[in-house]
């Protein structure tokens, strides 16, 4: 094999030889059968060369970077080499879903791909991704172990205290070895952590099980620490502080504000055109305004207009500027003393006791002390030449507008006209008269008003409060009609009322004690309930009658008749509204008059029952119920 002047050429003696020359001088390399090598210096190689005695570590004098069992670049010595210089430095740095550790500090991605970043953002919940050596190890398993990661070990000790929403993860600890060491641990369950927990993890090794049943009670002493810990990756981030919106910065409460219009809010000095405390640097003057609407102008000459009333102190508060004079149109809030030029009169006025004066008046004669005074001019020219009595006549009392008036003929009107007090109505005194109204007598206690009313419509005389006696005399709803009324009026009271009817019945609101008896048997009326299906009936063998209205068409009521003995003959009266019934020899007869009593007998057992029908506008009775 040739090239130029230079040849490589294969032997065999008694092995592979590779010569090359270069035309003047010939090196051999010969492989020996016995899988050495011998240089054309005759040195002699075995093993492939690495250039220093452990082959897995890249060596420079007293620097040395090993490539560990498991694939990681150690450093011989901490915190001493760099990875690149200030001036060759590595273009990309590609890191996969792991960390990064800037001293204490550590720099991971969460799942959503953000970046967690210590002091700017901060992990919300996390969880175990994966399990590191941190060492070599010492302890030898001849299966794999149960294990637990540091914070759990402490939780299960009973030295730490979860948070609430903390749960444990659990770990398989894969196979073991031809040496007996731990290959490698998986993570199985992430569960749920909190920044602390993980960071617990991440600087605390886990613990193996060395114990004889896993499921008996917790007990530190069957447990070992081995070089393995845990490192967390987070589920999503959030902000250390509130950034807020893209046009503000916020700390707390407060919050730098930058507008559309170009207009900057600070916390304190405000630049904004609609705020009430502002900045406002215009073209020609700059302005400081308070939230009190108080401000100061730099203007662009030099001069500094203060608000009004406003001076310069020194240190000791007394005034730089001395007397000044506020220069506006209307008198402004301002302490005694102080001088206001009115922009509007041309004078100058002083606060005096709280009271702007006049600081220049003009010089006016001696004031006459002699006046004779008879009429007022008010500043509209109208003249009052007596004293105002709140109307144009002299004969009322006026407030708003009630008036209280006296007439003429001595009668008094009191406010709204229908209440008056005169002497011309009654023969033998004077009257109280009400028109179109009530007129009520009441004296008000603690326990409400007590008193007599005269009410109109209708038209009685009754007294106030809650025990309640009256007489009504008619009415809209029943003008023939005189009543008495007497009861209570209070919770739990009840009224009752006595009837007189025009056509000579009364009715009556209860039982009468003893007997008042007529030609038509004037006794109590008991008024039956007309919507009920049965009404039980006591015999009161004329003491007192009951009565039954009209029912609606169809219905059927059960009138029973009981005396709680074996007493025969006893008997009640009934009347109805509208009946008919039949006698003993088959006369048909008909009841419209509520004054007519019909005599309903017990029979032998001293009991009945009367079963009766309302059928077209009559309670149609039985055969021969009534005699």
């Amino acid at each position: 094999m040739y090239s130029g002047n230079k040849s490589a050429s294969h032997n065999t003696l008694g092995g592979n030889t590779i010569s090359t020359t270069d035309g003047t001088t010939t090196h051999n390399w010969q492989f020996g059968v016995d899988g050495r090598l011998t240089f054309p210096d005759a040195t002699v190689q075995t093993t492939a060369y690495s250039g220093q005695a452990n082959p897995d570590a890249v060596v420079n004098g007293s620097y040395n970077i090993t490539l560990n069992a498991t694939g990681d670049f150690i450093p011989n010595t901490d915190n001493l080499q760099a990875l690149g210089s200030p001036t060759n430095r590595f273009r990309h740095l590609y890191v996969g879903p792991g960390s990064v550790y800037i001293g204490d500090s550590v720099i991971s991605e969460s799942v959503s791909g953000k970046l967690v970043l210590p002091g700017i953002t901060t992990a919300t919940t996390l969880f175990a991704n994966e399990v590191e050596e941190t060492g070599d190890q010492t302890r030898t398993w001849a299966n794999p172990p149960f294990l637990l990661d540091a914070y759990q070990f402490g939780v299960a000790s009973g030295t730490i205290t979860p948070d609430p929403d903390y749960s444990p993860a659990d770990y398989d600890s894969g196979d073991i070895d031809d040496d007996g060491y731990i290959s490698e641990i998986e993570v199985y369950e992430p569960g749920t952590w909190t920044q602390a927990v993980a960071d617990y993890n991440l600087v605390n090794n886990m613990y193996a099980f060395i114990g004889t049943d896993v499921q008996e009670p917790h007990n530190p002493s069957n447990w070992v620490q081995i070089p393995f810990s845990v490192i967390a990756r987070a589920n999503d981030v959030e902000y250390d502080f509130d950034s807020g919106p893209s046009d503000r910065l916020v700390s707390g409460d407060a919050e730098v504000v930058l507008a559309s219009n170009g207009d900057l809010t600070i916390p304190g000095v405000i630049k904004s055109t609609s705020g009430s405390s502002y900045i406002d640097p215009g073209d020609t003057h700059v302005v400081l305004q308070t939230a009190q609407d108080v401000r100061w102008t730099f203007a662009s000459d030099g001069e500094l207009r203060l608000p009004p009333g406003a001076d310069i102190v020194d240190s000791n508060g007394d005034s730089v500027l001395g007397v000044t004079v506020l220069r506006q149109d209307t008198p402004p809030e301002a302490d005694n003393g102080t001088l206001w030029f009115n922009t509007v009169e041309g004078r100058i006025y002083i606060k005096y006791t709280d009271v702007w004066v006049d600081a220049s008046p003009l010089v006016m004669p001696q004031p006459d002390t002699d006046l004779d005074v008879n009429s007022v001019t008010f500043a509209d020219a109208s003249i009052q030449t007596t004293a105002w009595t709140g109307s144009t006549t002299v004969d009322r009392l006026v407030n708003g507008d009630n008036q209280l008036s006296l007439g003429t003929d001595g009668t008094v009107t009191f406010p709204g006209g229908d209440l008056t007090l005169t002497t011309t109505v009654a023969e033998n005194g004077s009257a109280l008269v009400a028109n179109n109204s009530s007129i009520i007598l009441a004296a008000t206690g603690e326990s409400g008003s007590t008193g007599l009313a005269w009410y109109k419509d209708p038209l009685n005389l009754q007294t106030t409060g809650t025990d309640l006696a009256y007489v009504a005399v008619g009415g809209p709803a029943s003008p023939d009609k005189v009543s008495i009324n007497v009861g209570n009026t209070g919770e739990g009271g009840a009224v009752y009322t006595w009837q007189f009817n025009p056509n000579s019945s009364t009715t009556l609101p209860g039982a009468i004690q003893g007997r008042v008896k007529s030609n038509t048997y004037v006794d109590t009326v008991i008024n039956l309930d007309v919507t009920a299906t049965i009404n039980k009936l006591t015999p009161t063998n004329g003491g007192a009658n009951y009565h039954l209205a009209d029912g609606v068409e169809g219905q059927i009521m059960y009138i029973a008749l009981a005396t709680g003995g074996e007493q025969v003959n006893e008997y009640t009266l009934m009347s109805f509204a509208h009946a008919r019934y039949t006698n003993g020899n088959g006369t048909v007869n008909e009841v419209t008059d509520a004054g007519s009593w019909l005599p309903f007998h017990s029979n032998t057992n001293g009991s009945a029952i009367l079963t009766i029908a309302f059928i077209d506008g009559y309670w149609t009775l039985p055969h021969n119920a009534f005699d």
